[in-house]
């Protein structure tokens, strides 16, 4: 039996209607799927997730790392936060703002998917920014440290992601 030539005895409608129906029922619960999947995926059900050091981390390391440094280590770390503080601090809020920009224009009625497009892109570049100026902080610290503190911050990591 062809689906063209179908007709519903219960509704009389045509084949195509019914078809259309199936299909809509079909997309609204493929996207409750969806939906519930990116929801377990957030609140952590995958085993791997890949986690970028952000600012919160690199803070958490730095005075981790602190604890157990020298007089001269600590005075290097403290110019090094000194001096790297400002920019990161002004990059994470360039990103922040790319993305709220971001937001405000998706809740638009009428969507400029232009302008969208360029706060998408500045939101990336920020991030992208902010992410490369981390690494940076991130091999001055291990410069600072001894062999010894890169052990024990390499078990402390590994106790917390292992």
């Amino acid at each position: 039996m062809k689906i063209e030539n179908f007709e519903s005895t219960t509704t009389g409608k045509p084949a195509k209607r019914l078809q259309r129906g199936w299909l809509s029922i079909l997309f609204v619960a493929s996207l409750a799927v969806v939906s519930i999947a990116a929801f377990a995926h957030e609140a952590g059900t995958q085993e791997t997730v890949y986690e970028q050091v952000d600012l919160k981390h690199l803070h958490k390391i730095t005075y981790h790392i602190m604890d157990s440094a020298e007089p001269k280590q600590k005075a290097a770390i403290e110019n090094l936060i000194k001096t790297a503080k400002p920019e990161l601090e002004a990059l994470n809020q360039r990103a922040l703002t790319a993305k709220q920009r971001k937001v405000e224009l998706l809740l638009q009625d009428n969507m400029d998917i232009r302008a969208f497009e360029r706060a998408s892109a500045d939101e990336i570049q920020a991030a992208d920014e902010l992410s490369q100026r981390i690494d940076e902080a991130l091999v001055d610290l291990a410069k600072i440290m001894t062999p010894e503190q890169r052990a024990r911050l390499r078990a402390h990591v590994s106790g917390h992601h292992g």
